[in-house]
């Protein structure tokens, strides 16, 4: 021990005098979150990045970054997958804009956030002008807004995941607001620019609680007007829910399973119908359903991710006046309609998937522990939690 040493040991202890001994407090516990269990991995991975693979097989990206729009939690578990199993193994780059209140300074998340950001900034195939925006996503609805501008500037997206916690039919139309609607008409506005296809990923709840009376009477309409026009749709309809007439409507409708059958086939409907009626048009096909419950006591899946494919069309909306005559090739929506009815009877029950089937179970942890670790949270203590889940 040299004559230093003993000088900063005296000082050491000057500083600690009297007190007999000191701990460093640890790292506090990270509970878990509703995107970290199994089930939402299995609509991640067999839905979601199922879906995109097969847009860029089909349509393969020219010269640019994968773009994409979210509504992504504190860790960005969503984000760090796409990096992972899309853009490191086919060589392309991913370019993000989310909406997240918790990005704000003053939110309990946001050092959380900010972090999980920096991190995933870092990645090599993330481009860096990627960014979260510490706002509602329905402030999209207004064209002066920053979310309007952050939308346009890196827009039009291949990919739109709409995540939605407290569902798509939670508050009531209004043109005097930021409604969810008012924004998801907007965005559609923006993507109607791009002239490739991309993905609408939507997840919501489907039960009664969560869905406005008025909402449910607009979609029950639309799909009141499938009936009345009879073809595939009706027949499709009175084979697959046995409903056929007003009557057999109202009395499905009243029934958990009614009710979500009514609400899924009607929104899809309504988006079948934004996208016909977009200048320029595009096809709106959905893809696949799947589904779990989240209320214990519901008898169905009363949470459901629907999965859309939006093709734009090089069609010319007809002329009204007669004057031009080129003739006009557009999608039957009755066909499109009666297509989607078909997708939402067969709704993947996730929850089943898993009790039914372990190894399906055990690949879904384990493929999340990854995940949540690349995420500062601890894999053995959510394999644990994750198992208990199942």
């Amino acid at each position: 021990m040299t004559a230093t040493d003993g000088v900063e040991a005296s000082l050491v202890d000057d500083v600690f005098d009297g007190v007999e001994s000191y701990e460093i407090a640890p790292a506090p516990v990270r509970g878990f979150l509703a995107w970290h269990r199994p089930r939402k991995h299995f609509v991640r991975t067999r839905q979601w990045v199922s879906a995109i693979k097969r847009l860029i097989d089909d349509h393969p990206l020219q010269d640019g970054p994968l773009r994409y729009l979210g509504l992504p939690g504190e860790d960005l578990i969503d984000l760090r997958h796409i990096q992972r199993t899309i853009c490191e193994s086919e060589g392309i780059s991913l370019r993000f804009l989310g909406f997240n209140s918790g990005a704000a300074e003053n939110s309990p998340q946001y050092a959380s956030m900010n972090l999980s950001l920096d991190e995933v900034r870092r990645l090599p195939d993330v481009d860096e002008s990627s960014e979260i925006l510490p706002d509602d996503f329905a402030l999209l609805a207004r064209s002066e807004s920053v979310a309007f501008a952050r939308a346009k500037m890196h827009g039009p997206f291949d990919i739109v995941n709409l995540d939605l916690c407290d569902g798509f039919a939670k508050g009531l139309p209004s043109s005097e607001s930021n409604t969810l609607y008012n924004a998801i008409q907007s965005l559609l506005v923006l993507q109607s620019r791009r002239p490739r296809p991309w993905l609408l990923f939507l997840t919501t709840r489907v039960d009664r609680p969560n869905v406005k009376t008025q909402v449910l009477n607009i979609l029950r309409g639309i799909y009141q007007g499938n009936l009345d026009m009879g073809g595939e749709f009706l027949d499709d309809s009175v084979s697959s829910f046995s409903i056929g007439c007003a009557a057999d409507l109202e009395r499905e409708i009243e029934t958990e399973l009614g009710h979500q059958r009514v609400f899924l086939t009607g929104l899809s409907k309504w988006f079948i119908g934004k996208g016909l009626g977009e200048k320029p048009p595009s096809r709106v096909d959905l893809l696949s359903v799947m589904g779990y419950q989240v209320d214990a006591k519901s008898s169905v899946e009363d949470l459901a991710s629907l999965a859309f494919r939006v093709t734009p069309l090089d069609s010319p909306s007809p002329d009204p006046t007669g004057l031009a005559l080129l003739a006009t090739t557009m999608p039957d929506e009755v066909s499109l309609a009666a297509k989607a009815l078909r997708k939402v009877s067969k709704i993947t029950d996730v929850d089943g998937k898993l009790r039914d089937n372990a190894q399906l179970s055990a690949e879904l942890v384990d493929g999340m522990a990854e995940l949540v670790e690349l995420a500062r949270y601890d894999p053995e203590l959510y394999r644990e939690w994750a198992m208990s889940d199942i």
